[in-house]
Formats: C-alpha cells, structure tokens, sequence
C-alpha cells in the first residue's frame, strides 16, 4: 500500500493513524474531513466555510430580521467549526445591526437526526419565537423538522441543511425546508482519486497554491466549490447532475 485515504470520523482519534502510516511509507489523504494536529500529506473537500456562509446568506436575504437558532454539526468534525465561521461572517453583521439575535446555538455530539430533533425541542422549551434554524446538514435537519411539526411550526419557520439528501430535497419541494446545499459527490472522488495516484507516484504539488493549517502543519489541499439546492435550482443541480431521479423527488 502507498497511499491511504481517509474519511476520518474522530479528527483526534484519526490523528494517531498518520504517524504509524508513515512509518510503513504511505502517504495519507484526509477526504472530506481534515485531520487535525499531525503531518498530513493531504487534504481534499468542499470550501466549508462557503458552505456555511451559503446557508446564512440563503436565510438572512428570506427572513433579514427575527431570531435565529443554530444547530451545528458534531463536535468531532472540524467541519463542523469551518460551517460556523462561514455562517458567523454573514450573521455577525446583522447582530451588530439588531436585526438578527441569536437565541440558541449548539454543536451536537454526533450527526444524527436524533440530536437534531432534541436541540430543537430544547431550543423551543427556551424561546418559541423563532424565524430561522441553521442547521448545519440535512439528517440533523430531518430532526429538527420533526420537532417544529409537533410544535405546529413546520412551514413556518425557515430551515438550511446540507448535502441534498432525498428526504431534504423533497422537504425543500414541500415548503417545510427552506434550502440544502449540494456537494457534487462525482467531482470530489474523481479528484480525491487522481491526487491518490499523485501522491503514490511521488509526484509534486507545484501548482497547486491553497494549503490549510491542521494545527502542526500547512497541508497541501483542495477545496471544491458547493452550491444552494432550493425550489428554482432543483432541477439544475441534483437532477442535472443524476444525483437524484427527479421522480422520486417530487413523488
């Protein structure tokens, strides 16, 4: 084996697996997730903070004043961290401002729709009066629907997700979501493949001119653009791309 990929679920834990791979000489290439505070060979995912600030630019332009709950994604997840800054450089204006307040903000401890669905039923045992939800992806979004429903507030409130899964997709078409962003899954593979074969190969990063700090180094990286999936856009992203059948969509 030369290289390893890694799509690491525990930035901590995974860190311990980099050094022992370097001792047999492979290289390794963190996918999607970074992993943190080791010599990462490479890093490879969606520009995380575009993401987030795609999320809260989506909200703040629909519902520009009110208050807002944000639910972000699991702690162990540094994009987790990456999402809040990108939703942090768009709403922290509007605070100043007084449009927007913050009346609830938590990272969960795993992305699950279960800890979507308990934030939100502790956010509303605090504060009823809520305009819009963050939520930092689609199976937390699928909870926190959940608990908006039982309250009579499904529709009601606005609600941002990640990832376009099917059930976030036909949530957006029913009104009960207000937008999901879509990570085109082909393109990043692909390019995770071909750095893989690079980095196996011995081959030179020269023109590659992005990096990204783990914490103990500046790690070669590439970060790929995502785009909003709401009603308008459906069609033109998911289904263009044959993420999604488009019946099943709107079945």
């Amino acid at each position: 084996m030369d290289v390893l990929v890694i799509v690491p679920a525990d930035l901590n834990e995974a860190a311990k697996i980099v050094p022992l791979a370097h001792l047999y000489q492979v290289r390794v290439l963190s996918y999607d997730r970074l992993i943190k505070d080791c010599n990462l060979d490479f890093y490879i995912s969606f520009d995380n903070v575009e993401v987030g600030g795609l999320q809260a630019d989506y909200l703040t332009k629909i519902c520009p004043e009110g208050n807002y709950a944000i639910i972000g994604g699991a702690k162990t997840d540094n994009n987790s961290f990456l999402l809040k800054i990108g939703q942090m450089n768009v709403l922290e204006p509007l605070i100043e401002k007084g449009d927007i307040k913050i009346v609830y903000d938590q990272f969960v401890d795993r992305w699950a729709e279960d800890n979507g669905y308990a934030h939100m039923i502790e956010c509303l045992k605090k504060n009823k009066d809520v305009n819009a939800v963050l939520v930092a992806n689609d199976g937390l979004a699928t909870g926190v629907a959940k608990a908006l429903e039982e309250h009579d507030l499904l529709g009601k409130v606005h609600i941002s997700g990640q990832d376009a899964e099917l059930s976030a997709c036909q949530r957006v078409i029913a009104g009960s979501q207000t937008m999901t962003v879509y990570k085109p899954i082909e393109a990043i593979a692909y390019k995770a493949a071909d750095i893989a074969v690079r980095l196996a190969n011995d081959d030179t990063f020269e023109n590659l001119h992005m990096s990204v700090n783990n914490g103990k180094k500046m790690v070669p990286a590439m970060l790929l653009p995502a785009m909003v999936v709401n009603r308008e856009t459906i069609k033109l992203t998911v289904v263009a791309d044959g993420y999604l059948k488009e019946n099943k969509i709107f079945e």
